[in-house]
């Protein structure tokens, strides 16, 4: 079984809805980070990073653009210099 601590999170459409459970779900679970790559920022955004503070940042990016989300890893990487998992909410994938 794979263990998600210390792990860093990348969830596109994390802003609303499935992707800010998860992301909740993430940090709750012990994550190093999570970075929620969505078009506009939200509540629950502010409200995550009140509580967690340094743990989830926001990356501005339009996911039916792939041009806009390959240099979100990079910015993930250099954030927390981590393994990467990215779980893209609005298609159910899930990869480690």
């Amino acid at each position: 079984m794979t263990t998600i601590s210390g792990k860093v999170a990348l969830v596109t459409g994390g802003a609303n809805g499935i992707g800010l459970a998860i992301v909740n779900s993430l940090l709750e679970n012990d994550v190093k980070g999570v970075a929620m790559v969505d078009i506009t920022k939200s509540e629950g955004f502010e409200s995550l990073q009140h509580k967690y503070g340094s743990k989830v940042i926001f990356l501005n990016a339009d996911v039916t653009k792939g041009t806009q989300l390959e240099g979100r890893y990079d910015i993930l990487y250099v954030w927390r210099y981590s393994k990467r998992i990215q779980r893209q909410a609005s298609r159910g994938m899930f990869l480690c």
